[in-house]
C-alpha cells in the first residue's frame, strides 16, 4: 500500500498560522510602549548629562527640564512629576517606575511594568 504525500492542509494551515498571528499582534501592540519607554530613558540620561556638573542641583530644577523634555518628545505617560529624584548618600538617583497595559483583543491585555534609574555623579 502506496501512500502520496501532499503537503500541509488547511487545518494544519490554521493550527500554524493562528499562534503566529496572535504573537505579531502582540508584538504590535507592545512596541509603542517599548519606544515610549526608550524615549523617557533617553530624556533622563540627558536631563542627568546636563546636571552633572552642578554640586548641588535642584529638584525642581531637574523636574523642570525633565518636563521640557518630555514636551519635546511627546512622552505623556509617565508624567514628570511621576519620576522620583531623590539623593542617595552623596549622588543624586532619578528613578521612573510606571505600568502600561496593551489591550489584545477582547478582555485579553498585556501589563508591561517599567523601571529606570539614573545616576546623577
Amino acid at each position: 500500500m502506496r501512500s502520496r504525500q501532499r503537503g500541509i492542509t488547511f487545518i494544519g494551515w490554521v493550527v500554524l498560522l493562528v499562534p503566529l498571528a496572535v504573537v505579531m499582534l502582540a508584538v504590535l501592540k507592545v512596541l509603542p510602549l517599548y519606544m515610549n519607554q526608550f524615549k523617557v530613558a533617553k530624556a533622563m540620561e540627558e536631563t542627568a548629562a546636563a546636571n552633572r556638573g552642578d554640586s548641588n542641583p535642584s529638584p525642581q530644577v531637574m523636574h523642570n527640564e525633565l518636563e521640557k523634555r518630555f514636551d519635546i518628545e511627546s512622552i505623556e505617560t509617565p508624567n514628570p512629576q511621576d519620576v522620583e529624584i531623590a539623593r542617595e548618600g552623596d549622588v543624586w538617583v532619578m528613578t521612573a517606575q510606571y505600568d502600561r497595559e496593551a489591550t489584545l483583543f477582547g478582555n485579553l491585555s498585556l501589563l508591561v511594568h517599567f523601571s529606570k534609574r539614573v545616576v546623577l555623579q
